[in-house]
């Protein structure tokens, strides 16, 4: 969705432009043809401002508040210009519609709704030629383009932003890279210190000088026991900080891609899995954002397993988006999800597919017993029920 003062901007500013048609209504009073004209005005302005506040930005598919929203705008619209008289002035609602279309539907039906709008505002001046008319055609065509250079300063900062996000993502995993090697330096000076006293408490037993191989050992055990709380240290350290961090990198991730993304976590997730667990929701997340086309994902996590969930195109068309992305993107369904079952192996299962509208319930939860089938799942509230659609990455435990 716009962002929230964007969309006010977007909303009322704009309706200062109906007060010409308002008043030329007005002057009809008390004619009821003209209050039934100015009461729908009333309304579009009103079907104008819900469209803005509550439709996200073009948005993969419309929910049934959206389209009750788009039907009344149409609706007053046509309704004013049949009650008002084709000479009234509402052809300037036409510059209305068009930057809804543009802004707000889908992306495979705003050319559709731009070409019925022109049909329509071409059609009031065919009937009566006259320079208002003529003058809201122009005012629609400038309209139009000027949303259409909007829209592409949107998407162009959207895609800076995404790749700004991803920037951080990989500059946090370079850190941790670093971090684990100056890790590994560390434990490498402790562990080349350990086998010199267990070689040289191996020469003193050969010697017979039993005191000092003793002495040797207690050093090797006093280097390992140091070496095991330091490992123990750091691992609990990035036990707690992983999965946290990959959660608001996803959000991150998914606010650029303007993806509404909901996390429940149910518990906390069992200590074996959860480097595993981070691995599936960076991949599963960098799968979601570009190629899945959802506008919405929710992260499920409970002790045993976390489950990423979308409402976007589904598996065939996931492996077709990976295919045509080839080694320009990530790919979907090769390397990625294939090296999570490397590196699950006999430790959790990972599972994916497309999801149906009958696997509808309350409870957040994957039973490690269910098989891969979509409809088994559990997935949250308010996830679409009425199409198959979507595709989901769960990882649980055997």
């Amino acid at each position: 969705m716009l962002k929230n003062r964007d969309s006010w901007a977007f909303a009322f500013p704009p309706l200062l432009f109906l007060i010409l048609p308002l008043y030329y209504m007005s002057a009809g009073f008390p004619q009821i043809s003209y209050l039934v004209a100015f009461f729908l005005m009333v309304l579009f302005g009103a079907f104008y401002v819900a469209a803005w506040l509550q439709i996200p930005y073009r948005p993969r598919r419309l929910s049934s508040l959206n389209i009750a929203i788009l039907a009344g705008l149409i609706a007053t619209y046509l309704g004013g210009w049949w009650i008002a008289g084709i000479n009234a002035p509402v052809a300037f609602q036409a510059s209305y519609l068009c930057s809804v279309a543009i802004f707000l539907l889908p992306a495979r039906l705003d050319y559709y709704a731009l070409g019925i709008i022109y049909l329509l505002t071409m059609l009031q001046v065919a009937i009566s030629p006259s320079i208002t008319h003529w003058s809201a055609v122009l005012i629609t065509i400038f309209t139009s383009l000027a949303c259409f250079a909007g829209r592409s300063s949107v998407e162009a900062e959207k895609r800076r932003t995404l790749a700004a996000a991803s920037e951080t993502q990989a500059a946090k995993m370079r850190e941790r890279a670093r971090i684990n090697a100056d890790l590994h330096d560390v434990l490498g000076q402790t562990l080349t210190a350990i086998s010199l006293n267990a070689q040289l408490s191996s020469r003193l037993l050969e010697q017979g000088r039993n005191q000092d191989a003793a002495s040797a050992l207690r050093t090797v055990q006093l280097l390992s026991r140091q070496a095991l709380a330091d490992v123990r240290q750091v691992v609990s350290a990035s036990r707690e900080t992983v999965i946290a961090e990959e959660i608001e990198n996803a959000r991150a991730l998914c606010q650029a891609a303007n993806i509404t993304f909901s996390v429940s976590a149910l518990d906390t997730i069992k200590p074996e899995i959860e480097n595993l667990a981070a691995w599936m929701i960076r991949e599963g997340i960098s799968n979601l954002v570009h190629h899945s086309g959802s506008d919405k994902a929710w992260l499920l996590c409970t002790a045993k397993s976390v489950c990423l969930i979308d409402n976007g195109k589904g598996y065939q068309e996931l492996v077709s988006d990976s295919d045509n992305a080839g080694s320009s993107g990530n790919d979907a369904t090769g390397n990625g999800l294939c090296g999570l079952k490397d590196r699950a192996k006999n430790l959790a299962v990972i599972s994916y597919g497309n999801l149906f509208s009958s696997a509808w319930e309350q409870l957040i939860a994957i039973d490690p017993e269910i098989s891969t089938r979509a409809d088994e799942l559990i997935l949250p509230p308010k996830y679409p029920r009425k199409r198959p659609h979507g595709f989901f990455l769960a990882l649980y435990t055997r």
